[in-house]
């Protein structure tokens, strides 16, 4: 008998999550920190206001930007993601330990300035850490499928969003996949920096016992978002397939960055 497929997170457990997916830095969320390191050090974010949307139980999207930003806001649909967050803000010894990201962090930011392979003290790593904790703003909920995700009387915008691996896991059909993109992007500025992870081709995805609803999307649907309408400007386009990469064996990863434009192009 097959295991049913999971498309609400009630039953969703945080751990099990975080310890299927974020234990290590190989594979997926090394290719993820390369690319976050590079956007902080081609893009001007000084002084940002940054919302890391749908943003799961993870701070690992926010190591690189936290050095460069005015603050972080982060939302979720899922209470106990927050928590999970509120959890590792206060520093409790309970929280997810994301020490080994950080230190991930810190050699590709050091690479990028020409010291491949650095050593990594642990006051280097207290200090981000620190740093992350001090960035981090509003712990908001959110409901992408919404036409006002964060709420009708949320007025606030954002100079950079972040969105990783959570629309192709929230829509249950490209219609709808384009619906949300529709929507969050609605958070953006014009002129706005737009970074996004996306984990293409995969139907599900295990967490403990349980599997979760995935939307098969394809790259060409996931660079159509970027191009419709004329609203933004690509800035990369990446398509890696991921390969060896145990679970995610058959997923192929898309990392992109844009600017959302002031006046759609024409």
């Amino acid at each position: 008998m097959t295991d049913a497929v999971l498309k609400d997170y009630q039953q969703f457990d945080v751990r099990n999550y975080l310890n299927e997916y974020f234990l290590t830095t190989d594979g997926v969320n090394d290719r993820c920190s390369r690319f976050l390191a590079r956007c902080v050090q081609e893009q001007d974010l000084s002084n940002a206001q940054v919302l890391d949307f749908a943003c799961g139980p993870i701070i690992s999207s926010i190591l690189h930007i936290a050095t460069v930003c005015k603050e972080i806001d982060m939302c979720d649909f899922v209470p106990a993601n927050l928590e999970e967050i509120r959890t590792w803000t206060a520093g409790d010894t309970d929280a997810f330990n994301w020490d080994s990201f950080v230190i991930k962090a810190l050699q590709d930011e050091k690479a990028l300035a020409g010291i491949p392979d650095a050593d990594i003290t642990a006051e280097e790593i207290a200090q981000r850490n620190t740093l992350v904790r001090q960035k981090i703003g509003q712990l908001l909920h959110c409901d992408g499928k919404q036409k006002y995700p964060l709420g009708i009387d949320f007025k606030k915008r954002y100079d950079v969003l972040i969105m990783s691996f959570c629309l192709e896991n929230i829509a249950e059909s490209v219609d709808e996949f384009e619906n949300i993109f529709t929507n969050t992007l609605e958070l953006l500025k014009p002129n706005g920096l737009l970074i996004w992870f996306v984990l293409a081709q995969r139907k599900d995805y295990k967490v403990g016992e349980l599997t979760y609803h995935s939307l098969v999307v394809s790259p060409t649907i996931v660079e159509q978002q970027l191009t419709r309408d004329n609203r933004y400007q690509k800035l990369e386009f990446i398509v890696e397939h991921i390969g060896e990469d145990g679970s995610l064996s058959d997923s192929v990863l898309v990392l992109c960055s844009a600017r959302k434009l002031t006046t759609p192009k024409h």
